[in-house]
């Protein structure tokens, strides 16, 4: 998107009738950051015309969905030698993510080990720094048992972008799936 500075989020509650519609589509504004509200406004009007198949299993039900608005430059973008020798500075420390849907989370990470904590939830990792701007998650440790098969699994992350106030941009990719994700994440201490 060329109106988003970085990344932002669209979150929408919508709900789907017993005639497999979706039949009411609300804007959750705590857990958006999207700015734009025409654009906003076309998103939830297109999904008050979507339909599923008739025995989908969604139906009778309301689900919570959040959109993500990335700037286009992150598609390419990579830190020449000067910038990712700055990012020494993100090997330890602790860090929350800037996802509305992970607000609530923190990262503890040290050379070797990364914990992330959300609320209920432990995950574990191994570090492996391949430059000052890419590292190798590997699954250590799941809290959760629905998680316990991605142990030994790998997430590639580069650092891509690094803002003034502790922030980097990531993008990421798994060994696992064949998605890239894209994140902002903040240096607490």
């Amino acid at each position: 998107m060329e109106d988003v500075d970085d990344i932002k989020y669209a979150t929408v509650n919508y709900c789907v009738d017993n005639d497999a519609n979706i039949s009411e589509v609300t804007i959750i504004k705590e857990k958006t950051t999207y700015e734009n509200t025409h654009f906003i406004e076309q998103l939830r009007e297109y999904l008050l015309n979507l339909q599923y198949a008739p025995d989908s299993q969604l139906k009778n039900n309301c689900y919570d969905f959040t959109f993500e608005f990335i700037n286009l430059k992150y598609k390419t973008k990579n830190l020449n030698q000067t910038e990712c020798n700055a990012c020494e500075t993100f090997k330890t420390g602790t860090y929350s993510y800037e996802h509305v849907r992970y607000q609530e989370g923190q990262i503890k990470r040290t050379r070797k080990i990364q914990k992330e904590l959300f609320r209920d939830e432990r995950q574990i990792y191994e570090i492996k720094w391949l430059s000052n701007c890419q590292y190798v998650l590997i699954y250590k440790k799941m809290s959760e048992p629905r998680l316990q098969h991605l142990i030994g699994k790998e997430i590639d992350v580069q650092i891509i972008d690094v803002f003034d106030d502790g922030r980097y941009v990531y993008r990421s990719s798994a060994d696992f799936e064949d998605k890239i994700y894209y994140g902002i994440i903040k240096k607490v201490k």
